[in-house]
């Protein structure tokens, strides 16, 4: 008996809830309000809209648009359409796919930015390496030429004096 009785305040518990959430929940008209205001703050930025619904039934274009939960067609061509070269109707599936397409050059960019980067500074790391050498072999070479060249120098300057 007591379960009952939890499980029936239970029920009028949610249906409360429920009712509270439908009383009090935001209408359709605030959100296109909502989304208006957004539009016009875009506006403002400098963004430029264009008509977005544009509808092809054989040979008839329709361009329409939504103001406050209504459909309103703008405009309705009646047999004007040719089509030149191809029509292609993109699925979810052309989408996935060109979004992974982007991902991965992405990546690859991303890859290539790094290489180049570590590349750039193993240069610049050789490069100073090779500006702060030390060329003692050099002064060796220049050392051992003088010290063999001085001794014959006196001799052929003693043979004159």
């Amino acid at each position: 008996m007591k379960l009952m009785k939890v499980f029936y305040y239970l029920v009028i518990l949610w249906l409360m809830w429920f009712t509270m959430r439908i009383v009090f929940s935001c209408s359709p008209q605030y959100h296109v309000e909502r989304a208006a205001h957004h539009k016009d703050k875009a506006i403002s930025k400098g963004a430029v809209f264009t008509p977005d619904t544009v509808k092809i039934d054989g040979d008839t274009i329709t361009i329409s648009y939504f103001k406050n939960d209504t459909l309103f067609i703008e405009r309705e061509i009646v047999r004007t359409v040719t089509l030149d070269g191809e029509v292609r109707y993109i699925t979810k599936h052309d989408k996935r796919i060109e979004k992974r397409e982007k991902r991965r050059f992405a990546r690859r960019l991303h890859k290539q930015t790094l290489k180049t980067i570590k590349q750039d500074a193993k240069t610049e790391r050789t490069d100073i390496r090779r500006s702060k050498r030390n060329l003692w072999y050099v002064w060796l070479i220049i050392g051992i030429v003088v010290g063999l060249f001085i001794p014959t120098a006196k001799k052929y300057i003693a043979r004159f004096v």
